[in-house]
């Protein structure tokens, strides 16, 4: 178990200006509506092995901004940030990940990478949505406690974000390694089950659930 704190804030609105006034009259806004000052809310949680911590909200909102400060209190040789494994350019995917074949495609399956021409593929070569699959494999594989992924599925449409959340839930569960992922959706914490769920609204509020989801199956 590791306990883990952050803050997060608010975005500032700019300067406001005779526009940005006349704009806040057409959608019902005054000046109290708008603080030109926001506090930092401090965020405490606990995370052990195995469990799935979910960070959802807006996109501006400072989820990265959290997930970093969560991501620099861990031990550096135990963590790891999906953006940071590199995409090879001069071998196919299915060369990439190690083990007898059957496995390998059957792991490579579970993230949604059971095309046979994707798996022809450099990783470099393939989707931007591809790539996320593959780097995030590549993470689970690489046996490190601590992953973390921003922009969960955001290249992805949403049932393939979802089906991509559930098994990675599994895997994640399977291997006793921590998950933290951000996502702009908060339809996927079904599929996660997170044992952290974090909803961040456009205020920087935050909610803070501490419990297992139920499955949507």
């Amino acid at each position: 178990m590791m306990r883990l704190t952050g803050t997060t804030k608010a975005p500032q609105f700019a300067r406001r200006s005779p526009r940005t006034e006349e704009l806040m009259r057409c959608f019902g806004l005054d000046r109290l509506d708008l603080k030109e000052h926001s506090e930092s809310v401090p965020i405490v949680i606990e995370a052990a092995a195995g469990q799935i911590c979910l960070l959802t909200g807006p996109s501006g909102i400072g989820k990265t901004l959290l997930l970093r400060q969560f991501y620099q209190q861990t031990p550096a040789e135990s963590r790891l940030w999906l953006e940071d494994i590199v995409l090879e350019s001069d071998r196919s995917v299915i060369d990439c990940v190690g083990g007898p074949l059957e496995e390998a495609v059957g792991l490579l399956s579970r993230v949604g990478l059971g095309d046979v021409f994707a798996l022809l593929r450099a990783p470099a070569h393939l989707s931007t949505g591809q790539q996320f699959r593959y780097r995030l494999l590549r993470a689970v594989l690489a046996g490190r406690p601590w992953l973390f992924a921003d922009e969960f599925g955001t290249a992805l449409d949403l049932p393939g974000a979802a089906m991509l959340a559930l098994q990675t839930a599994h895997l994640i569960r399977q291997r006793r390694q921590t998950l933290f992922a951000a996502s702009a959706r908060d339809e996927l914490a079904p599929y996660f089950a997170p044992d952290i769920w974090l909803r961040l609204d456009a205020a920087a509020h935050v909610e803070v659930l501490n419990f297992r989801l139920k499955k949507p199956f």
